[in-house]
Parts: structure tokens; sequence; C-alpha cells
């Protein structure tokens, strides 16, 4: 596999996998989770969403099956929670269907039900954040970031159940670390990432071919699962 620099200067000599994997941006659903099984890329992302420059992640699962006996499972792209146990599920949607308030509310509801085990009384339930990652702005009011948080009609205060939903909408970017991040978000040269972090982990996948250790060929096989869904 050629170097990062050779993707920009030569990529008529590239193979058709190399093109294809040169080629790959971080709002590419699969992509994304390929990269954030380093933690580290998780952790950051957290970090610039939340404005929480110290969040740590402490465990985390991608593609998460959540399972429902009773009713519809969910796969999760990355579930994880940080040192002071809050949750955080993060999702990547290309498409507006797939980031519904419903599904967003659907999300919250089947993980307290995964987090909460039995004996346990509901005063445990730790706080949690679902983020929708998003390429079109799915509540349509023109903002770049939204907070959802439940309140209290009568009297505006907040009602605290701990739990969040936010959009990000990364068709609207700005000056600051979010819109930086945005950028990132579908840069496919790791040279012109604003990130270290994002920027190595990118790097690494697209020069290598990546295989992490005990995965088996990872790479290899979420890049024919990415062509089959872009055929």
């Amino acid at each position: 596999m050629p170097s990062v620099k050779g993707f920009s200067k030569s990529k008529v000599h590239l193979s058709p996998e190399q093109k294809f994997l040169s080629e790959l941006i971080l709002m590419d659903d699969i992509f994304m989770r390929i990269v954030l099984k380093d933690r580290k890329c998780t952790e950051f992302i957290l970090q610039t969403i939340l404005q929480k420059p110290d969040l740590k992640v402490k465990t985390q699962s991608i593609q998460s099956d959540l399972k429902n006996l009773q009713g519809r499972s969910l796969i999760l792209d990355c579930l994880c929670s940080d040192t002071k146990g809050t949750v955080y599920n993060i999702e990547v949607q290309n498409d507006s269907h797939g980031a519904s308030p419903k599904r967003a509310r659907y999300h919250s509801g089947l993980i307290d039900m995964h987090i909460l085990k039995k004996g346990k009384t509901f005063e445990t339930l730790p706080e949690s954040y679902v983020i929708f990652i998003c390429e079109k702005d799915v509540l349509k009011e023109n903002r770049q970031i939204y907070h959802i948080s439940r309140r209290i009609e009568e009297s505006g205060n907040s009602f605290p159940d701990k739990t969040h939903i936010i959009y990000l909408n990364t068709g609207k970017t700005s000056q600051d670390e979010l819109g930086e991040l945005i950028e990132d978000f579908y840069a496919e040269d790791p040279r012109k990432m604003h990130s270290r972090i994002l920027s190595q982990r990118v790097k690494e996948l697209k020069e290598t071919n990546y295989i992490e250790e005990g995965e088996g060929n990872t790479m290899s096989s979420y890049l024919e699962r990415l062509k089959k869904q872009w055929k």
C-alpha cells in the first residue's frame, strides 16, 4: 500500500481497492466504526461535541447488539461509557429517516433496559446521551448542533431524568473546534485533518489496510461490505 502522499499525487496508479480505500471518509458509517475501534478517537469526538475536554472513555463496544425479546432489537454503531459512568451512543446517519426523533427515543429507552440490571433501583440508571451525527439537518432549524433534554412545561425547569439526545448537523460548518471536527468527517486525505488523533488513525488504516490483532482481516471484510453497500 502506498503512503498517504501517494493518494494525492498518483491516484491514477492505484488499484481499484486502493482507490476505494483512499476515498473513504468518516461519514461513511462502516468506516467510522473501524476508526472508533481506537478508543482515543471515540474520546476525542465526544470531548469535542460535548465540550468536555476532560472526558475519558472507560469502556466501549462497536456494533453493540441490544436484544429485545418483546420487540425490535438494535445494533448500535458505538456504545461506550466514561469514567464517571455516563453512557454514550454514537450513531452516524446519512439517511434522515434513520435519525428520526422517535428512533432517538427508542435508542435511549432500549439502552436503559439493558443497563438496569434485575434487582437494581431506577435511581441507579446513569446519565445517558444518544448522539446522531447526521449528513443533513434532520430537525430543519438550520442549526449546527441540537441539544435535547426534557423540561417541565409549567416552570421551564429541567426534568432530571438524566437522558439527553444530541443531533450534529454536519451540513453546517463553523470556525471553531466543532466546525473543524465536521471538516475532518469529510476529509479523504488524513494530512488535511485538523485532529492529530483522527488523522493518525485514518492514515494508519488507509496506508496499511490495517488488521487489528485478534479480529482477523477487519479492514478487508469491511471494505467488501462497503463495496456491496455502494453498488
